[in-house]
């Protein structure tokens, strides 16, 4: 088996964070797809097909912006760490408000998400200052 190079390793690290996803989901990712703990365990042949699923998801947003993808991702980390949110805690709150699952909003659907989370999280700041 032929160790994954140093360019496919600078590729999914890129890859992770234009699909914002955090280290710790990262891992998760790999361990669901390929049974490794690291980027570093791919074989290189591992290392090509998680790059083009990656790629394929990318490219699947359904009208998404990779930018809304990232801003949505970073509000559920602020929101988990200011509200005590549960890594559920987006999808759950997305479903109670009648929005598609965040792999499936459309541009329109993620910038009203975006738009009613910062106003949320405009108002927990507010209400503990």
């Amino acid at each position: 088996m032929k160790t994954i190079t140093k360019q496919q390793i600078v590729l999914l690290r890129t890859l992770q964070h234009k699909l914002g996803m955090e280290d710790d989901e990262y891992r998760d990712y790999l361990r669901s797809r390929c049974n490794v703990e690291s980027t570093k365990s791919l074989t290189s042949a591992q290392a090509y097909k998680l790059a083009q699923e990656m790629l394929r998801t990318q490219h699947s947003i359904d009208g998404m912006t990779p930018n809304q993808f990232g801003r949505i991702n970073g509000l559920e980390s602020e929101m988990r760490a200011f509200a005590g949110w549960e890594s559920f805690g987006l999808e759950a709150w997305l479903t109670s408000r009648s929005y598609d699952r965040k792999s499936q909003l459309s541009c329109k659907s993620a910038a009203r998400a975006i738009q009613a989370l910062e106003r949320m999280k405009k108002e927990l700041s507010r209400k503990s200052a």
